[in-house]
């Protein structure tokens, strides 16, 4: 896959539940370069939402070091309900934004993210929405519940594009990464990943 300069991701999930009583996640995902064997990403980013709020790691090429930013404050996470995401990420600026159900959670421009960055490959090898193949702790990081419709942009979208997303009035399709082209492969440790069948409109998107 294009790892651009700009790049945006968008995708909905839906937790169950926190998982892991110290670190206490619920949502996670990852884009980058996977390790041959598969026990790590080696190099890229993942998004994941903690009891904190919603962070951003970067993986460095070479290590086992994460240069890690904030994303906003953790006051409020529903659970068994759909959240909507998007965030893009300028390796030339530093610049982080996200939204999260209409709402502009986060947009700062944090230089060090350019020097990390750029250390990165212009080319990735994994999206994955739901987990993170790591070596400490479990091994792996996975969240409990469901997530769909990821889509991976080589821009940074704009303002509004996001904000039609993440309130479902957008079917906007991502160029690099698209969901409905592309085979999604359920793969966990456990083999606990299964496919679920929902309805987009009544379920997805249906407002609590």
């Amino acid at each position: 896959y294009e790892f651009p300069a700009e790049i945006s991701i968008c995708f909905r999930s839906k937790p169950v539940s926190y998982v892991n009583t110290r670190h206490v996640w619920g949502i996670i995902m990852s884009f980058g370069t996977i390790a041959a064997d598969w026990s790590k990403l080696d190099e890229g980013f993942f998004f994941g939402v903690w009891k904190t709020g919603p962070w951003i790691g970067f993986k460095l090429p070479g290590n086992d070091n994460i240069a890690w930013i904030g994303g906003g404050a953790g006051n409020s996470f529903n659970f068994l309900v759909w959240r909507h995401s998007c965030f893009s990420l300028n390796r030339n600026t530093g610049r982080f934004k996200l939204v999260e159900n209409r709402n502009k959670v986060w947009d700062k421009t944090t230089p060090e993210v350019v020097g990390w960055m750029s250390q990165m490959n212009m080319t990735a090898d994994i999206l994955t929405l739901g987990c993170l193949y790591r070596t400490s702790g479990t091994m792996y990081m996975s969240m409990y519940g469901s997530v769909t419709d990821g889509q991976v942009f080589s821009r940074t979208l704009e303002d509004g594009e996001m904000e039609d997303i993440t309130s479902c009035n957008s079917d906007l399709e991502g160029d690099i990464i698209n969901w409905e082209n592309n085979d999604w492969n359920l793969k966990s440790p456990y083999n606990t990943t299964e496919m679920e069948v929902f309805d987009y409109k009544k379920d997805v998107c249906s407002r609590p």
